[in-house]
């Protein structure tokens, strides 16, 4: 009887094992489902941004200044969407690093020039790329807001695509997709 009820009681662990398993796999995949993803295709000097956000919008807001240094906004170039039904969403700048279409968008992409910066006070505090190492911070790649959602408050899946030879690093550890889980995109560099 003993034995019985100790394979009895492995069996219930195992089930709330099992039980577990699948409710961490279900918020994973709901983290997933709630991301802004982005691909980033880097080369010496800019990066270009593929993105899909959780929910179609029709207005993206940049940074465009942080710790001193101002027009981050106009480093944005060549800002492209995509409607719901795949066609291509009319664009209109509205100001530095502001973009707002007549139509909501599914996807969207867009370029950052990124040279080195002109003062060195300024390497710490912008995002920059040489022709064989960078310095890459979200929080001024990322639009602030897409459409009412702010992005510091959602997850970011984020792919890259480097030139050969170069490895992305940081703090944060990629998934077996070589894609990195960001919480919070204020924060992370690479």
């Amino acid at each position: 009887m003993l034995f019985s009820h100790d394979r009895i009681t492995q069996k219930k662990q195992l089930n709330t094992f099992g039980l577990s398993g699948l409710l961490i796999c279900a918020i994973f995949a709901n983290v997933q489902a709630q991301a802004l993803k982005v691909k980033m295709v880097l080369s010496p000097e800019q990066i270009r941004v593929y993105a899909e956000p959780a929910r179609a919008a029709q207005s993206w807001s940049f940074r465009n200044a942080y710790a001193g240094v101002l027009g981050l906004g106009d480093r944005i170039q060549d800002f492209e969407a995509v409607g719901k039904a795949g066609e291509n969403a009319v664009v209109r700048k509205l100001a530095a690093g502001e973009y707002r279409s007549d139509q909501k968008a599914t996807s969207f992409a867009y370029s950052v020039g990124l040279p080195l910066p002109s003062r060195p006070s300024d390497l710490s505090h912008m995002s920059w790329l040489a022709s064989d190492y960078g310095f890459l911070m979200l929080a001024d790649l990322l639009p602030e807001a897409i459409g009412e959602d702010k992005v510091q408050e959602q997850s970011v899946l984020v792919e890259f695509e480097v030139p050969v030879g170069w490895t992305v690093g940081s703090s944060i550890s990629p998934s077996e997709k070589n894609q990195f889980v960001v919480k919070e995109p204020r924060r992370p560099c690479f």
